[in-house]
């Protein structure tokens, strides 16, 4: 039996048997099967098994395929050992028994069941496909029989006040708690988990927690940023009151049962993200801090000594200052305080409460803090666009931030992932609307990636593209050529009946298809029929015929192209004729 092996780039492997004739694969839905990342396109790459051979079939995609490390194109047989590479995932061959395990889906049909870590999905097979490959292989041994043990009462959930809890302490869910009310609760990213962290950071299944007799263990799932707590990785180690769990990003504090601990009163809440980064940054604001607090000492030794209070009068006077916030003898002090925890909204108000001889020492922290605020909400956004899968706005919310914002350098893996997942899905938009002949959506994303991404190419492809009706135009308004003969490529003789190589009809297809962009439809349509004649059955060169015969409003044509393609290039077609006026409906 012959099996497609599938490794993603996180080094996960997903085994598929090759139980058809023709499988599709790609980015979008109904691919027999679907690969996720963006740098795959909706209809990526097609294999087929003929005269016992099997090949691969790049379907025009925009970052192409690679077989050993080299480009293909078009069509390529392929064998076991064989290196294939579609985006983010490599894919090879392997010969063996069948080894498939299928279970019956609701309407009697057969669905292959993959693992979710390898994000690839796949349609329904046929049911007496299925069964075929199943019956070809050897049933297993049957396993020895296991010792039965003996059953065992399920546990009944903890009440609340007699369970543990986990409370998030960090900016990015501050607040958020999970109820340790259960014996066994896995910790993950993913709905399936018991506690859902939704953070790019936490591995799908991250980590489980134990409780037994009022004692709860964390256990590590083999997570790709491990568990720390108190600072120190473990693998496995039992909780204790106050201990802090950093899961990748996300922290939180493990509050045991019964403990008087309320958020809003007790948490300190910390950005993970920069805690274990470059030395340079904690020399810096120990640098500004070293800087604010000889210049609040100046200044407070250098000012106009007030007059003599009274002892009730020192009392009242430091009173008073408690009870505002702090805003007393030493202004700048309690402001670089607050700028090491970045609350800027509150280093506002204090700027606002500032007599106007304090101002002079305070206005460069002031400014800071107008520019901090802004840029940080919009980091936060950024942040959050950032676990919905939008990279657009991510990337739009990171040009918003000024470049001298401490936030414009944070999180860069973010902005580089953003950069990637837009980047590729963009120019595969832009591709699209090139081959539709969509110019002016064409000249709209190329503007978009030049603005994101700094990326001018799209611009150069957008201006070489020919909208739709062109040719037509310009047939109107040139007169007609004295004798109506279209060019014909001269081919090498050949003998009766016997079909040309495939070099020949490859540079047919090529001369067609260019002649089809330029916009000459009717020797497109020529080149075209040569081609099938080079190469019998050959679905671009019907396609072109087809798509031309659209457009020189050929409908009979139209319609012997569309009966002679597969369902998928047919919906194309459809489309690009009803553009055209003609309904294959």
């Amino acid at each position: 039996m012959v099996k497609l092996i599938i490794e993603d780039d996180e080094g996960k492997t997903t085994v598929v048997p090759l139980i058809r004739d023709e499988i599709t694969i790609g980015r979008k839905e109904g691919n027999t099967i679907r690969l996720t990342e963006r740098n795959v396109s909706r209809r990526h790459a097609k294999l087929l098994k003929q005269n016992g051979a099997i090949f691969i079939e790049d379907l025009n995609s925009y970052n192409g395929i690679k077989v050993n490390g080299n480009k293909i194109a078009g069509r390529v047989a392929i064998t076991e050992g064989d290196r294939i590479q579609i985006g983010d995932y490599v894919l090879g061959l392997k010969m063996e028994g069948a080894e498939l395990v299928l279970e019956a889906g609701p309407t009697g049909a057969k669905t292959l069941e993959l693992p979710r870590s390898a994000e690839i999905a796949t349609t329904q097979l046929p049911a007496e496909t299925v069964g075929t490959a199943v019956e070809a292989a050897e049933p297993p041994p049957a396993p020895a029989p296991a010792p039965v043990p003996p059953p065992v009462a399920p546990r009944e959930p903890l009440k609340v006040e007699h369970a543990g809890r986990l409370v998030c302490v960090s900016t990015n869910f501050p607040g958020q708690e999970w109820v340790l009310n259960k014996p066994l609760m896995v910790i993950g990213r993913t709905e399936e988990n018991d506690c859902v962290v939704n953070h790019r950071s936490i591995s799908r299944h991250h980590a489980r927690i134990t409780e037994e007799n009022g004692r709860y263990t964390i256990v590590d799932l083999q997570s790709s940023n491990g568990v720390r707590v108190n600072g120190e990785e473990y693998g496995k180690v039992e909780l204790r009151r106050g201990d802090l769990i950093d899961l990748g990003h996300v922290r939180l504090r493990f509050v045991a049962a019964g403990e008087d601990f309320v958020f809003s009163r007790d948490a300190s809440v910390v950005d993970i993200s920069k805690i274990g980064g470059s030395r340079g940054g904690l020399w810096a604001g120990l640098s500004v801090a070293v800087v604010l607090i000889v210049g609040g000492l100046i200044w407070y030794f250098s000012r106009t000594p007030p007059p003599p209070h009274t002892n009730t009068d020192v009392q009242s006077g430091a009173t008073g200052d408690a009870q505002r916030g702090g805003v007393g003898a030493d202004p700048l002090i309690e402001i670089n305080t607050l700028t090491t925890s970045e609350q800027w909204a509150a280093i506002l108000k204090l700027c606002d409460q500032l007599k106007a001889e304090q101002r002079a020492g305070a206005q460069s922290s002031c400014d800071r803090a107008r520019l901090e605020k802004d840029a940080k909400e919009r980091f936060d956004k950024a942040n959050d666009a950032s676990l919905q899968h939008k990279p657009k706005t991510v990337l739009e919310l990171w040009a918003e931030i000024p470049a001298e914002s401490a936030y414009k350098k944070r999180d860069l893996e973010m902005i580089e992932k953003a950069k990637k997942e837009y980047g590729a899905d963009a120019k595969n938009s832009l591709k699209e609307a090139i081959t539709a002949q969509e110019c002016e959506k064409a000249k709209t994303i190329a503007a978009e990636l030049k603005r994101l991404l700094q990326d001018s190419e799209g611009e150069q492809a957008a201006s070489e593209c020919k909208p739709l009706g062109m040719a037509k135009k310009i047939d109107v308004v040139r007169p007609p050529p004295k004798k109506h003969k279209i060019p014909v490529v001269k081919l090498p003789p050949k003998k009766k009946d016997e079909p040309r190589d495939a070099a020949q009809a490859t540079a047919l297809l090529k001369q067609a298809q260019e002649s089809y962009v330029s916009g000459n439809h009717s020797r497109a349509i020529l080149l075209g029929e040569q081609a099938l004649k080079a190469d019998p059955g050959n679905k671009q060169a019907i396609q072109i015929i087809g798509a031309s015969a659209c457009y020189v409003k050929n409908e009979r044509k139209a319609r012997w192209a569309f009966e002679r393609l597969p369902t998928a290039t047919r919906n194309v077609l459809k489309a690009v004729c009803g553009k055209a006026g003609i309904n294959l409906e």
